[in-house]
């Protein structure tokens, strides 16, 4: 749990950074992940052969699955090492190795995207999630998954509703 906090955390501090590189005007443009680092705690769940197909405030989900902090930075200030070397809003990542799939500005178009992967890695060993970051389009990749003869699972719920379950464990006080 301290990884998938340390996350979070770091999560909240790139964007206070990122904020104040565009406000001094040495970023163009910010896109906050505040609100949804609680994506960090998917991570301890997937494996490396899992894919992810991320919305653009997944910052906590990404750093979780291994994606340098310098990678935000690169990304911000469009730097030559950045994943899109600036050709892409500095919110969206790729990284083959980790299997990120780029990310997309129409969020409903993370679903046909990731459908093709899931389609084209549902018979490799030990069954590879393909994780598509993007709520508003939960539907269609339901829909889409079922078309494609793939399995697929939807939580109903937010992750508002989830976290603030009183019966799941909460760490309170000075113990973490």
């Amino acid at each position: 749990l301290l990884a998938v906090y340390r996350a979070m955390f770091t999560a909240r501090e790139i964007d206070r950074v990122e904020q104040g590189l565009t406000t001094r005007g040495a970023a163009f443009f910010h896109i906050s992940g505040a609100g949804h680092e609680a994506t960090a705690s998917l991570a301890v769940h997937l494996t490396p052969h899992d894919w992810l197909h991320c919305h653009y405030r997944d910052k906590a989900l990404l750093l979780a699955r291994g994606l340098p902090i310098q990678a935000f930075f690169d990304n911000v200030l469009c730097k030559h090492n950045g994943s899109s070397r600036g050709r892409q809003m500095s919110a969206f990542f790729s990284d083959p190795q980790l299997h990120i799939l780029s990310m997309v500005t129409p969020t409903a178009n993370n679903a046909l995207q990731a459908v093709g992967v899931a389609a084209a890695v549902k018979e490799r060993a030990g069954e590879p999630i393909v994780y598509c970051g993007s709520g508003v389009n939960a539907c269609h990749d339901l829909l889409a998954l079922h078309l494609a003869g793939l399995r697929g699972t939807l939580y109903a719920g937010s992750w508002s509703e989830w976290s603030s379950d009183s019966a799941l464990p909460a760490a309170t006080g000075n113990e973490p």
